[in-house]
C-alpha cells in the first residue's frame, strides 16, 4: 500500500504523480474520478499495471457496466476504510511541523490497522 499527503489546494490529478510508482506488472490501482490522467493510464498499461479509475458520466473513456460495478465496489471498501480511520481521529490534529502532522496521521492509520487485526 502506498499513500502521499498533499495540500488541499493541490488537485488530485497532480497528487497521483507524487506516488513512487514502484508497482509491478499485474498490480491494480483503484482510484476515483478526481485522479483521471489518461497519460498515466496509458503508461501504466504499457508496463502491465491496471489503473482502474472510476469514470465520470462525461468521460472520454467509457466503462462497460461490469467494469463500473467492480470499480464502484472496491472504491466503496476504500472509502469505508478512510471513514473508519477518520472516526479514530479528533476533530483537529495539532502539529507544529509538517513532519509532526504526518507522524500523527500515520499513527492513526496504524491504530486502524491494529484494530482490524483484533
Amino acid at each position: 500500500m502506498e499513500c502521499c499527503f498533499v495540500p488541499g489546494s493541490e488537485h488530485d490529478s497532480q497528487a497521483i504523480s507524487q506516488l513512487l510508482w514502484d508497482f509491478k506488472p499485474g498490480d491494480r490501482i483503484y482510484d476515483d474520478s478526481g485522479y483521471t490522467r489518461y497519460a498515466f493510464e496509458d503508461i501504466a498499461a504499457d508496463a502491465g499495471i491496471d489503473i482502474l479509475t472510476a469514470r465520470r458520466k462525461n468521460s472520454k473513456r467509457k466503462d462497460q457496466p461490469y467494469e463500473a460495478y467492480l470499480k464502484d465496489y472496491y472504491r466503496k471498501q476504500i472509502e469505508t476504510s478512510f471513514s473508519q480511520i477518520t472516526d479514530l481521529m479528533p476533530k483537529a490534529l495539532h502539529a507544529v511541523t509538517p513532519q509532526g502532522f504526518f507522524i500523527k496521521a500515520l499513527l492513526f492509520v496504524m491504530a486502524f490497522q491494529f484494530s482490524q487485526l483484533l
